[in-house]
């Protein structure tokens, strides 16, 4: 019987253990070539985030909503909520002076959506919907229903890139701009108005006609700064906040006193996309 002589193991020098930490954040860094930028990034990809960016992507929730408001008291706010293809948007408007609230809904249906993100750095959206805006009228012993049925398809295109980091607030590439370079509009919209009354009803229509607008622009003339969220390969989350305040004074030549109205705007949106 042949016996082998046991061998321990080597024991590994402070340098060697060094060495083999280095080799290992190196493949580690070869392996995951992006870290995590975003708030819901996963903490390691084997894709860059170019790579995971690029390809074709649909809506798999949305929401958005703002406030126009002034010194006086009166707002305005849009509210906009996503569910299986549809978005209600829900208008509510305020008046200080005499206290009244009115609201203004419209349904919004997603026929067809798709964005494209390339890596080559170019962008594209096809977007068709049909929007439903209905309001209700009492006047006398009648009541009036007047429809308005907007169907749009919106086309645009253009180019983007990863934003750098600003410190204390963003990481290198948890932003990108979006810049527009084209966009095609058609829109046609239907009206519809029923009124019934003691004795009959009557409803007309009026047919609209379709209207195509192209527009073109220079690079960097219309863009728009976009948060990652999350960027991961089958689902990324973008964010958007705007905030911009104002003032418009009038001084009369002479008499009336000067007047000022202060204007102060605020909108967020989340935009969930996953990959086709």
């Amino acid at each position: 019987m042949v016996h082998h002589a046991f061998r321990p193991l080597p024991i590994k020098s402070k340098g060697m253990r060094k060495i083999n930490f280095f080799l290992l954040c190196f493949v580690c860094g070869t392996l995951t070539t992006s870290c995590k930028k975003g708030e819901n990034d996963p903490f390691l990809s084997i894709y860059s985030r170019k790579a995971r960016m690029h390809g074709e992507w649909n809506i798999g929730d949305y929401s958005y909503n703002d406030k126009t408001s002034n010194a006086d008291g009166d707002y305005v706010s849009v509210t906009e909520t996503y569910e299986e293809n549809e978005i209600l948007r829900i208008t509510e408007e305020y008046s200080a002076s005499n206290g009244t609230i009115s609201y203004d809904t419209s349904l919004i249906i997603v026929d067809y959506v798709k964005y494209t993100f390339d890596k080559a750095g170019t962008w594209s959206v096809d977007y068709y919907s049909t929007e439903r805006w209905t309001n209700v009228q009492y006047i006398g012993g009648s009541m009036s229903y007047d429809t308005l049925i907007t169907v749009k398809k919106i086309s645009e295109s253009g180019d983007w890139s990863f934003l750098g980091k600003v410190e204390g607030e963003y990481k290198n590439k948890e932003r990108i701009a979006l810049n527009l370079l084209s966009q095609t509009k058609n829109q046609q919209i239907t009206s519809y108005n029923t009124t019934i009354g003691l004795d009959d009803t009557v409803s007309t229509v009026n047919y609209g006609s379709e209207s195509v607008d192209v527009s073109n622009y220079y690079s960097g003339e219309n863009n728009t700064i976009i948060e990652i969220d999350q960027l991961k390969r089958k689902e990324m989350i973008f964010k958007e906040k705007r905030k911009n305040s104002g003032s418009y004074t009038v001084i009369p030549y002479q008499g009336n006193p000067t007047t000022t109205i202060n204007d102060e705007f605020y909108s967020e949106s989340v935009l969930i996309l996953e990959r086709i």
